[in-house]
């Protein structure tokens, strides 16, 4: 297999993958916006070369493996950079904290399941993690994202989180329909569910 070099616009990874079941694998650098191709790359080449510098919570410090930055590049890292293209930005270091909020309300309302709007959230972290490493122009800001806020209360999964409950409320007749039955339950209904339940008890 032939190496790929930086200069490529698609990195083909199978040489560095030892696991049979693993088909064909490759980062296609195409699919990045040409503004942040470059810089793109340089994190690629870091994730892929160098010791993790930020881990999730309870996850070792070694370098991840060349599968899993397959996988986050297909998959959280196009949505991140996509997303920040089309907000104007040609550079990592153009990125702020109050850009960073709006993105998560973004794909919050996007409605996404929480468990990969969790994953691209941990992946918006692991860059701000590497900028010690990085070029200044590829750097997000010095701040960590969020304050460093738990990323279950930023989605509102935690305790105390956050952000407001985005379930839509019952509409008033819907509402008022409920209670109405819920009293007749009480009041016609139970009597006879209490003694066939009494009766059913005694037969077995």
């Amino acid at each position: 297999t032939k190496l790929s070099c930086f200069a490529d616009t698609v990195w083909d990874l199978n040489a560095a993958i030892f696991e049979d079941h693993y088909r064909a694998t490759s980062l296609n650098f195409d699919l990045i916006p040409a503004a942040l191709r470059l810089a793109t790359k340089h994190y690629c080449w870091l994730l892929l070369n160098h010791g993790r510098l930020w881990a999730p919570p309870g996850a070792k410090r070694t370098r991840i493996s060349v599968t899993t930055v397959h996988v986050l590049f297909v998959n959280e890292l196009q949505f991140i950079i996509d997303w920040l293209a089309q907000r104007g930005i040609t550079a990592f270091c153009q990125v702020t904290n109050e850009l960073l909020d709006a993105f998560v309300d973004a794909i919050l309302d996007e409605e996404d399941p929480l468990t990969g709007t969790s994953r691209t959230l941990t992946e918006i972290r692991r860059l701000w993690g590497h900028r010690e490493i990085l070029p200044p122009a590829m750097r997000l800001p010095q701040a960590p994202p969020w304050a460093g806020e738990d990323t279950a209360e930023i989605l509102g999964t935690g305790s105390t989180a956050r952000r407001e409950n985005r379930t839509p409320r019952i509409a008033e007749p819907t509402m008022q329909m409920l209670l109405s039955w819920a009293v007749r339950f009480l009041e016609v209904f139970a009597d006879p569910i209490l003694a066939a339940r009494d009766e059913h008890a005694e037969l077995y």
